[in-house]
């Protein structure tokens, strides 16, 4: 016994020893460590001592002090970076960008990749920024980036380092207002109740009965001026009434499109006993200041109208903005469409709230799993100046605050609010979301973010575990539901459906938090009439439960809301009767035009109507535009094109709003009087459209016959002979130079929602009025000389057209851009002769030389064999690669064509060897784009025009031929229409861009509404011999500035606006029948698919062009991983109800893919998945690749230097060309 107790013992002393030598090795080591790198620095000439001490001094002081108390660049913490920098940025300079491996900063040098400090720096690049003391020479690391640290297409400069880092740091000396007090927001609500007292009975003053009223109220707005509350309100005038206290209210943001939604909001607030005031916000310049619904919530339920002053405060930020200046102590803010199950108030009196005096709301995202890219490694918490933490993103849905106690976390919010140009442009943040808990994190102020992670509610199959969430489900301290915020189905009148079935929530303390897992699917098969899905769709048993919303205390709460939206409704309606009366306190407003929509991408809508008053505004004194001034033929009725090309007259469900017309005939109070049952009486019969992709080889598409239809005429008028009269006020417009002959009058409103609808004179405006969503009517116009009067712009209520808000002083330039497109003339005339003399010239092939010249080295270029048929590509420096691999492998199946290479002087540099190459010995020829219009996008349609080749076969210099494409010129489809266009994945009812049924495309292009799949502009063929007045309109919607569809955020570059000039003007073309394809990978062992590459078909259905448009062979790229492992096709003859494409992101699959389109998975049904070894083209891939690495050989041999060269344009910096058809005849 005795010896095992020594032995123990010793053992004991033994590895105690053993333990100390293995700490005093780690410091050392850790010594050694910051030893070799400061070696390595000093190698690089940097972190050199400014007291002449070196890398000698810093080693040795290095060796006097304990290794845990080392200093290093590397320290983290946004306190040791302004311990290392100090707090002058302005000391240092830039010395460039250091690229680093392994996608980490500390990932080892990678120098060949090192750039200059005007260099941008983009997603998937892994480095820092070196800068360098301007007067020590100490070298620092600033912007530390990981390959995930920014989103995709967002960059930054080095050389903006100051900017971007003190962004964040200066946020704590920013002081929104410097008289600011919380009694001033008091007295502001006073005073804002007296403008709007003010305003509404100034419509009034000439009305008898309501004299007495307003001279009462104007002396109680005197006495409110001069003498205390308390005495007004015992005086015998009307003065506007204050709230009973200003400790507690509800806050909310109000514009016209959420009305019917915050009054539901608040009725229903009221009927479950909260009684705390009201403040709804708005914009005055955006708001009509007697809207019934407001009238009704100001007068009865304890509400209060609050103006936004400053101009400043717009989309998301108007919130913060209600919040700063809110009249009371303690808020509690709520969206629009953001509705409470129980009296909130006791939220105010929670322990959380008590002792922090702030609670937020966790979003659906969190680190580990974002679509907001608010990670670890992000750069949001650099530009932030915030530690990272791990924890839910916010969700500002609701937002409780004790603004006594938190004014410096407030003014920070509000410096982020006013200041947003630094983290929008670098896609940071969205909206307001996360700038409460951005300006808290900043501040070190309290505050308690709900525990539990939000629910939803909405959608479960009868039978089956799969559940479609439409609203999120936010919850108290306690874990109780607390709030339904409807961001996804929005409540209004017209939408009657019940969303809220069940309620998924997730099974907290049950499972770990790792389970919560959300995403955004779309409703798809199964949920068709919803846009998207939030929650966990499938396989949501283990981590949620889903119950129904009858066992829920709050059942009835939804049929309690669609009940009081219709309520709203018809106090909307009847806006007549209403404008006689005044509430008690005097408070008439409108909406605010702004669309925040919770987390719903809609929140955007706001920027794009901020443009569009911008763009309108610029264009008030707009006269002209390129284009000539003969009549053009404008659709005037109803027309349905079927998917096989017919049309219909019927007046049916697929009708357009002609941009002089209002394009419908509207019944009025529903009574029809007897020529208008005759004109309806045998309504034309029409095709029911086909699922099937079988559009007719030859598509004609045009206007509606001159002689129109009976059943097109108006129900609200006698029939009218084939030519309208002048006097007709509805007559249309024929050219741009009659359109500029009348001048406006006055805007006219209308009743149910109708342009044609009784008139309602009391709401007439000026021309200045700007149109609101709420509004119908038209604008009267009247001819300068004759004084005949002309009604244009028709406009229905809540149209889109309507949100662009314009004014009947600027709207004729919807009418203009349409006309335009008739009879467009060019400054440089379309010449056959001139465009081939100008390819010659530009190639040094004509005896006449031109200073466009381009100068080969390689062997002597040859004059086309034909101007017969050739291909076209656009091209610019870094996709050269790309275009040097496609042209080389199209010469390798044998194709023959010639090929222009269109290039803008300031993008591309023609010594460039690939391009040397291609035009020496492949026979390419350079041409060059002398518009300075023709940017971006534009630059293929410019190709188009001006082409040598009489039948030419636009490319994009990602697409690459599986064959010789040659042949397409003589399919029986393009000989009979002379144009062959390409499907895109998207059509009408499965979209993601602005091409859907009800769009105001189809009005602003003036081409009625067509069921037919979008196009694809990677490949396109013309006959440009046939096709002159196409080509002419095609050319208007590309340089006729400003492009109105893409200011109005209609239309995505020239995606699809080579079929809207067919359609446009009549001329006939063929849509490849067979839907797109993709190639991509496929998951090992597994039926999850992920395509990275569009496959388009040949007439015959078979595979022709590869588009590999998401990653493309870039300079420095990974360009020879293999992405062509299958092909996935939709089945021949297969119903087009099944055909769903998606973009999705699975980078648990597939690290390497930004985004997979395709049909991901459950494909099985209607698309087929073969490898690629099953085609005839197997082995191009590896050829392009090998021509890839010999292009990137040839750069290197050459030792080819980049100039520096702009990036495709988004503005012109030449001169802008005047577009006046009346200057340039």
């Amino acid at each position: 016994m005795q010896h095992n107790k020594m032995f123990a013992f010793f053992f004991l002393i033994v590895m105690t020893c053993a333990l100390g030598l293995i700490c005093v090795a780690s410091l050392i080591q850790q010594r050694d460590l910051q030893l070799q790198r400061l070696a390595v620095r000093s190698l690089h000439g940097t972190n050199d001592r400014a007291d002449g001490g070196g890398l000698r001094g810093q080693m040795t002081e290095l060796m006097q002090q304990p290794a845990d108390d080392a200093v290093d660049d590397n320290e983290s913490g946004i306190a040791a970076r302004w311990r290392q920098l100090g707090n002058d940025l302005n000391a240092y300079e830039c010395v460039g960008w250091r690229a680093q491996r392994d996608c980490s900063p500390e990932g080892g040098s990678d120098p060949q990749n090192d750039r200059l400090c005007n260099a941008s720096i983009h997603n998937g690049e892994s480095g820092y920024c070196e800068i360098r003391h301007k007067d020590t020479g100490v070298t620092r690391r600033v912007m530390q980036m990981h390959c995930d640290s920014l989103r995709p297409d967002v960059a930054f400069r080095c050389d903006e380092f100051v900017s971007l880092l003190e962004y964040g740091h200066k946020a704590t000396e920013y002081v929104h207002d410097e008289k600011f007090s919380l009694e001033n927001c008091r007295q502001q609500l006073v005073d804002d109740q007296i403008r709007a007292a003010a305003t509404v009975l100034e419509k009034h003053k000439n009305n008898d009965d309501k004299v007495d009223m307003y001279d009462q109220i104007r002396r109680g707005v005197d006495m409110m001026r001069n003498k205390p509350t308390e005495l007004v309100l015992n005086s015998d005038q009307i003065p506007p009434r204050p709230p009973a206290s200003y400790r507690r209210g509800i806050v909310f943001v109000v514009y016209e499109k959420m009305l019917q939604s915050v009054y539901a909001s608040v009725r229903s607030l009221r009927s479950m006993g909260c009684t705390l005031p009201v403040e709804l916000w708005y914009m005055r310049s955006e708001t009509d200041p007697s809207h019934p619904i407001l009238r009704e919530l100001t007068g009865k339920y304890d509400v209060f109208m609050r103006e936004i002053l400053d101009p400043r405060a717009k989309k998301f930020y108007t919130k913060t903005y209600a919040v700063f200046y809110s009249a009371f102590d303690q808020v509690l803010l709520l969206d629009a469409d953001n509705f409470a199950v129980r009296d909130p108030t006791y939220l105010f009196e929670t322990p959380e709230f008590k002792n922090t005096g702030a609670i937020f709301w966790p979003d659906f995202w969190r680190p580990k799993k974002t679509i907001f890219n608010i990670q670890p490694t992000s750069f949001v918490w650099d530009v932030f100046d915030l530690d990272a933490v791990d924890m839910f993103e916010q969700e500002s849905g609701q937002v409780l605050i004790d603004r006594s106690v938190h004014q410096k976390a407030l003014n920070v919010l509000m410096y982020y609010a006013f200041n947003p140009g630094t983290f929008e442009r670098l896609r940071l943040a969205w909206g307001d979301k996360d700038l409460f808990r951005f300006a808290w994190l900043k501040t070190k102020s309290s505050f308690h973010m709900i525990k539990t992670p939000p629910g939803s509610a909405g959608l479960k199959l009868p039978d089956v575990n799969i559940f479609c969430g439409v609203t999120m489900v936010q919850h108290d301290p306690d874990r109780g539901i607390v709030f339904l915020h409807r961001n996804q189905e929005k409540l209004t009148s017209e939408n009657r459906e019940k969303v809220w079935s069940h309620i998924q929530d997730f099974r907290v303390d049950k499972v770990p938090m790792e389970d919560y897992d959300v995403r955004g699917a779309n409703g798809g098969r199964y949920f068709p009439q919803f846009k998207r899905c939030y929650g966990k769709d499938i396989y949501y048993e283990k981590a949620f439960t889903v119950t129904d919303m009858e066992e829920l205390p709050f059942a009835g709460l939804e049929q309690q809301l669609l009940d009081l939206v219709q309520e709203a409704a018809r106090i909307d309606a009847d806006v007549t009767k209403k404008e006689t009366d005044l509430p008690v306190n005097g408070m008439h407003q409108g909406f605010v035009g702004l669309s925040y929509e919770g987390n719903d991408v809609q929140g955007a809508t706001h920027d794009v109507i901020v443009r569009r008053q911008h763009l309108l505004a610029k264009l008030t004194a707009y006269t002209g535009g390129s284009g000539s001034s003969a009549a053009a033929k404008i659709v005037l009725s109803s027309v349905d094109y079927l998917t096989d090309g017919s049309s219909s007259l019927d007046g049916g469900d697929d009708t357009i709003i002609n941009p002089m017309d209002d394009g419908q005939e509207e019944k009025l109070d529903g009574k029809l009087n007897e020529n208008e049952k005759k004109s309806q009486a045998n309504p034309k019969e029409t095709k029911p459209p086909t699922s099937k992709p079988t559009q007719k080889p030859t598509q004609k598409l045009g206007t509606a016959p001159e002689k129109k239809s009976e059943t097109a005429k108006s129900p609200s008028q006698a029939p009218v002979e084939k030519s309208q009269s002048v006097e007709d006020p509805w007559a249309p417009i024929k050219s741009v130079a009659e359109l500029d002959m009348y001048e406006c009058k006055a805007w006219r409103q209308t009743a149910n929602c109708s342009p044609r609808g009784e008139s309602k004179p009391k709401r007439d405006a000026s021309c200045d009025k700007i149109i609101l969503p709420s509004d119908s009517g038209f604008c009267e116009y009247r001819h300068r000389k004759t004084g005949a009067i002309r009604r244009i712009v028709g406009a229905k209520c809540k149209s889109r057209v309507s949100q662009m808000g314009y004014s009947c002083a600027n709207a004729t330039m919807l009418v203009r851009y349409n006309l335009l497109a008739d009879g467009y003339k060019p400054l440089y005339p379309m010449s056959f002769e001139n465009n081939q003399r100008d390819f010659l010239q530009q190639n040094d092939l004509s005896t006449t030389k031109s200073d466009k010249a381009v100068v080969v080295s390689a062997a002597k270029m040859e004059k086309p064999k034909s101007f017969s048929r050739g291909i076209a590509y656009v091209v610019y420096e870094q996709l050269l690669l790309s275009v040097y691999a496609a042209v080389r492998a199209l010469r390798s199946t044998g194709c023959k064509l010639p090929i222009e290479l269109w290039y803008r002087e300031e993008e591309t540099n023609t010594s460039h060897p690939l391009l040397q190459e291609l035009t020496g010995k492949y026979g390419a020829y350079l041409r060059v784009i002398q518009d300075s219009r023709a940017i971006k996008f534009y630059t293929k349609l410019y190709a188009v025009f001006y082409s040598a080749f009489d039948n030419l076969l636009l490319l994009d210099a990602d697409n690459f031929a599986a064959r010789d494409p040659t042949y397409l010129f003589a399919t029986e489809v393009y000989n009979d229409t002379g144009a062959v266009f390409w499907p895109d994945f998207w059509m009408p009812n499965r979209t993601i861009f602005k091409t859907k049924k009800n769009s105001d495309v189809w009005e602003l292009m003036g081409v009625p509404y067509i069921d037919m799949f979008e196009q694809e502009s990677g490949q396109v063929l013309v006959n440009r011999a046939k096709h002159t007045k196409a080509l002419h309109a095609m050319l208007h919607y590309a340089l006729t500035e400003p492009h109105l569809p893409a200011e109005f955020n209609m239309l995505w570059g020239d995606k699809d606006l080579f079929r809207f000039a067919w359609m446009r003007t009549n001329s006939s073309f063929h849509m490849i029948s067979r839907p797109a394809g993709s190639a991509g990978l496929k998951a090992p062992n597994l039926n999850i698919f992920c395509g990275s590459t569009m496959v388009q078909h040949d007439p015959k259905g078979d595979i022709v062009f590869l588009h590999r448009n998401i990653v493309k062979f870039l300079p420095d790229g990974n360009n020879t991983e293999k992405l062509w492992h299958y092909v996935q096709q939709y089945n021949k003859d297969q119903d087009l109800r099944f055909y769903e494409v998606r973009g999705d992101v699975d980078h648990r699959w597939f690290p390497n893919i930004r985004k997979c389109y395709g049909k991901r998975i459950n494909y099985l049904r209607a698309y087929s998945l073969k490898p690629i070894t099953d085609f005839p083209f197997a082995g191009l891939e590896d050829e392009i690749i090998s021509h890839v690495v010999e292009g990137e050989k040839l750069i290197k041999d050459a030792k080819w230097v980049p100039t520096p060269t702009a990036p495709p344009m988004t503005k012109s910096p030449k001169k802008h060309i005047n577009t006046d058809s009346r200057k340039t005849k």
